[in-house]
């Protein structure tokens, strides 16, 4: 089977509704559950370039799924990271590509359209490195309490 078809496929399964892209190589992704996308979210790949991004990835997938196949554990990641992708970065009418290995999706959500937890902390909007310094500053008042 054409992995672009398995993808269309797979994607109407968990989302709703996606459809082979009439017009050019990839998919049209029209919803994620009860969010539609009026216009679709393209997923732009020929089935070339969506198996070279699986062989690339294989080795690494395998690790986050150990229980299937190399082939099949990147299938099931890059399954992963578009939901990741409809769920926190894509709009109407984005685009999602393969190029050079990388993935590039655009445009890109604006962050202030997040819905994030009411009450979410103060770590929300904390970059990694923030985050980090800020638990290292904690620990170290923590040691310097446990001194005195």
């Amino acid at each position: 089977m054409d992995m672009i078809e398995r993808l269309a496929r797979d994607l109407t399964a968990e989302f709703g509704r996606a459809e082979i892209d009439p017009v050019g190589e990839g998919v049209l992704i029209h919803a994620r559950g009860d969010e539609p996308f009026d216009p679709p979210v393209r997923f732009v790949a020929s089935d070339a370039d969506l198996r070279a991004h699986l062989a690339v990835t294989a080795e690494d997938a395998h690790d986050v799924f150990p229980d299937v196949d190399p082939l099949q554990a990147a299938y099931q990641l890059f399954l992963v990271h578009i939901d990741e992708e409809l769920a926190t970065r894509v709009v109407p009418g984005s685009e999602m590509r393969l190029s050079d290995g990388l993935w590039h999706t655009s445009p890109l959500r604006p962050p202030d359209a997040f819905d994030l937890p009411p009450g979410g902390g103060p770590y929300v909007f904390m970059s990694a490195e923030q985050f980090r310094r800020e638990i290292r500053r904690r620990r170290t008042a923590k040691k310097s309490r446990r001194w005195r």
